[in-house]
Formats: C-alpha cells, sequence, structure tokens
C-alpha cells in the first residue's frame, strides 16, 4: 500500500499565522525567501493568516554575493538577514523579522525566545551547522502543551555544484487521519538520521566553503543550481498547505543531467 503523510492540521487552519524560520540566506536561503513571500501571498489570498517568517544570518553581503544569492549592489556591506528581509518587507508589505547572528548555542541569548517555530527550514552549507541546528531544535522541544511556535517540522536544503536536495522531516510525530486506500506514516527522519554518513563524508568535500573570487563562485557552483532547488522545496511546501499530504519526504535535482527524483516516503 502506498505510503502518504497528512499535513498537520494546525498548519492548514491555524489561530495566528504559522511561524517559519528560515536559518542562513546565502543560494538557497535568499531563494527560500522569495518564494516564502509567494506562499504567504496566495495563503493570504485564500483567507488563511499566512507565514510569519523570521530570517537568521550573521553574515554580511559580499560583491561576489550578487552573482548566485541575488542580493543588490546597494546592499553590499548589509547583513544579509537585515538586507533581505527589509527588501521583502518594503515590497510586499511583511513585517517578517531579521536576526543578525547564527542560529546556533552561542547566540542563544538573542534568539533564545524565537529557537522554536512551526516550520524551521536549514539552508546552511557546512555540516557540523546541520547538527547543530537539529540539535537546537530537538533540546528545545520541551515546551508542553500548544503554543504558537510549537514546533512541526524541518526542511534541509543543500547543494553541491549542480545537484541539490531538499529533505523535509517531523520534528514530532503528526497526528494522522484515517485512509482507507493509503498507509499513513506520522513521523519523517531527519537529515542527519537518514544520510548521516554521507554527510559526514562530504564534510571535507572541495565544493563546501565561501568562495574568494566571482570567477571560483561560478565554477564551484552552477549559477541556477540554488534557484532550482528553492523552486522545488517551495513547490513542496506550497503542496503541504494546498493539497494537504505528500506522497514524498523531499527530492533530489541534478542540472547536470536535467533529472529530478522524488524521495518517495517508505
Amino acid at each position: 500500500m502506498k505510503k502518504i503523510h497528512f499535513t498537520e492540521q494546525y498548519l492548514l487552519r491555524p489561530t495566528n499565522p504559522v511561524t517559519v524560520n528560515l536559518i542562513g540566506c546565502g543560494g538557497n536561503g535568499s531563494s527560500m525567501v522569495q518564494w516564502l513571500t509567494r506562499i504567504n501571498y496566495c495563503l493570504r489570498e485564500l483567507e488563511h493568516p499566512g507565514l510569519q517568517v523570521r530570517v537568521f544570518d550573521g553574515d554580511v553581503v559580499t560583491h561576489n554575493n550578487r552573482l548566485r544569492q541575488g542580493f543588490l549592489e546597494d546592499e553590499v556591506g548589509m547583513n544579509k538577514a537585515a538586507a533581505l528581509v527589509a527588501r521583502y518587507n518594503r515590497c510586499s508589505g511583511t513585517r517578517w523579522q531579521a536576526y543578525d547572528c547564527f542560529y546556533s548555542r552561542d547566540s542563544f541569548h538573542q534568539i533564545g525566545a524565537v529557537v522554536n517555530a512551526n516550520i524551521t527550514i536549514g539552508c546552511v552549507d557546512n555540516v557540523p551547522a546541520r547538527y547543530e541546528i537539529i540539535e537546537l531544535i530537538k533540546r528545545c522541544n520541551s515546551r508542553g502543551g500548544h503554543h504558537r511556535d510549537q514546533p512541526f517540522y524541518y526542511m534541509d536544503l543543500g547543494n553541491t555544484r549542480n545537484t541539490g536536495q531538499y529533505i523535509f522531516s517531523t520534528v514530532n510525530p503528526i497526528k494522522q487521519i484515517t485512509s482507507p486506500d493509503y498507509e499513513t506514516v506520522n513521523r519523517l527522519s531527519f537529515i542527519t538520521d537518514l544520510y548521516g554518513d554521507l554527510l559526514q563524508a562530504g564534510a571535507d568535500s572541495e565544493e563546501q566553503g565561501p568562495s574568494c573570487s566571482a570567477q571560483e563562485a561560478l565554477h564551484r557552483q552552477d549559477l541556477f543550481v540554488n534557484p532550482i532547488v528553492g523552486v522545488c522545496a517551495g513547490r513542496y511546501l506550497w503542496k503541504l498547505f494546498s493539497e494537504y499530504h505528500t506522497f514524498s519526504y523531499g527530492g533530489v535535482v541534478n542540472l547536470h543531467t536535467e533529472r529530478f527524483q522524488p524521495l518517495m516516503i517508505e
């Protein structure tokens, strides 16, 4: 029987806007802000409260960030999170929040009050940061009862030169509705549990880390890998809101072979 995961009911009919923590404003993160803005606009048109997004990044915009990451010339020197949030708030009338720090234990004094969100999206380019984000989510997931920032889902975005992936997981088991046609699955594993060995093996990859020049930045990663990963991840989130279910826990894209492969729930 085909396996299915039904969206947490609170996200479909919330009292307040769904809270989203977006961690990292590099190529994938800057792309995701754009799609979250569109999702928010469409949800509100459908009489849903929409999204309340918080963006975290401790880096500043450099000249090379204008290439793959889509920052503007007049944003060079600004904090990445502040630049993106200011731009999209100005254009769309939202009141999203920027945190000019990394989502980490060292910054807990700054982010402690907002460490949880209904949906957290990790867009970081190194393995230790991935583990630390998930560790913080798990550690702070002890608050009992229902509250506005109750964590339900975590999505991890990552890429290499020509490939990318987005992995969707549950923070806690999600109550499922009864289905006569499908086998319901209430828990989707974290990327660190599914692919921990692969993450560790790729931790020292030459494709990790910042680029020192424009030529190196464009050589390390394809110009379109981040937008395509962002589109696919954004579409996945939109389907959770609009179709109320998913048969996959993410997907993989390969620009070299021009193929997309969903990761079906097993």
